[in-house]
């Protein structure tokens, strides 16, 4: 079994880009590996989870990043919070918490990849 291969089709789940067939293929290789399906199952709760935001916290700390912001000279161009990329002409939004969520994925497997290196040092 190719753990690339396992985490390559976990990674089309993740997106909503799987097939049928490649979800049945994740299932038969996770059911032959224990630790990498917990370590899946781990990841995909979290990618689940969608936490409600705390507004207590958000709007204060936004007031202080934008007064930080003006203090320094900048000025927003727009009060919106998401960031617009463009990608050959068309328009993409994403979210800061989205982003957010994919960097501490992101780490997180690569934790999980560095870690069995520990025990052979």
């Amino acid at each position: 079994m190719s753990r690339d291969k396992v985490w390559y089709l976990f990674a089309r789940k993740l997106a909503k880009e799987a097939s049928k067939e490649e979800i049945n293929e994740l299932d038969v290789l996770l059911k032959d590996d224990v630790s990498l399906y917990n370590e899946i199952s781990t990841l995909n709760d979290f990618w689940k989870n969608n936490p409600e935001p705390d507004h207590d916290f958000l709007e204060p700390t936004y007031i202080l990043h934008y007064e930080k912001m003006k203090k320094l000279g900048v000025e927003p161009d727009s009060g919106e919070l998401n960031e617009n990329f463009s990608e050959n002409g068309n328009q993409l939004k994403i979210s800061a918490f989205r982003r957010r969520k994919v960097l501490f994925t992101a780490a997180i497997l690569l934790f999980l990849d560095i870690l069995p290196l520990a025990f052979f040092l």
